[in-house]
């Protein structure tokens, strides 16, 4: 199922379903002026390379939405004149989505060589890992989200612009933030975009050399 980062009038956080098919004279009356995301246009720093060294033991802990409750974060489109069907209203009520933005930061750092605890797809991870050195916790700060019909694209576009935070469990304080920001287009209008652009955003830190510097183990090369 894929995840959405708001309701629509028609709809809840997974799903959207809307109709196909617009009157002639619905499209007279309905707005027609879909506004570019602005997410497709960031550029990122390739990530630092780790290394055979490796990194010390690093945890994903939270994902905070910094958006008030019915903010419009963006519409969905459709017809040959791409016509705004529904709003997508941001809903703090329903946000089982953010445990699959945790999973997917987790899954690009060991994507990338960190050295990530834990297993979100294992019932006892936490009884299993031994404590991280490094939680990592991410602040959205704004958002937007913005899907096309078959007949006028079929794909979703976001944009997320995120403050990270990393805390030291050595010393028990936050050790590092950073801002960072993260687009993404994907075919299909139920396609999990916002987690997409989240991974994005995590480009920010880890292109990041003193991200990189304070996690890594052994010699810098």
């Amino acid at each position: 199922m894929s995840i959405s980062p708001a309701r629509s009038n028609t709809s809840g956080w997974l799903r959207i379903a809307l109709p196909l098919v617009v009157g002639l004279q619905a499209l007279a009356a309905c707005e027609t002026t879909p506004v570019k995301n602005p997410g497709l246009e960031i550029v990122h720093k390739p990530p630092i390379a780790i290394g055979r060294q490796g990194t010390e033991s690093i945890a994903f802990k939270r994902v905070i939405v910094d958006v008030p409750p019915g903010t419009v974060v963006g519409a969905h489109w459709d017809g040959l004149l791409k016509v705004k069907q529904a709003e997508h209203i941001w809903d703090p009520d329903l946000t089982d989505g953010n445990a699959q933005l945790n999973f997917a930061g987790s899954e690009e750092l060991r994507r990338l060589g960190y050295s990530v605890v834990g297993n979100d797809k294992d019932l006892f991870s936490e009884e299993r890992a031994s404590k991280p050195r490094f939680l990592i916790g991410a602040r959205i700060q704004r958002l937007s989200y913005d899907t096309y019909g078959p007949t006028c694209g079929n794909c979703s576009t976001a944009r997320v612009d995120v403050e990270w935070q990393v805390f030291d469990t050595a010393t028990n304080e936050v050790v590092l933030t950073q801002a960072g920001a993260g687009g993404a287009r994907l075919d299909g209008y139920e396609a999990p975009i916002v987690r997409k652009a989240f991974v994005a955003a995590l480009a920010d830190l880890t292109s990041n050399e003193q991200f990189v510097s304070l996690v890594r183990t052994g010699p810098t090369p």
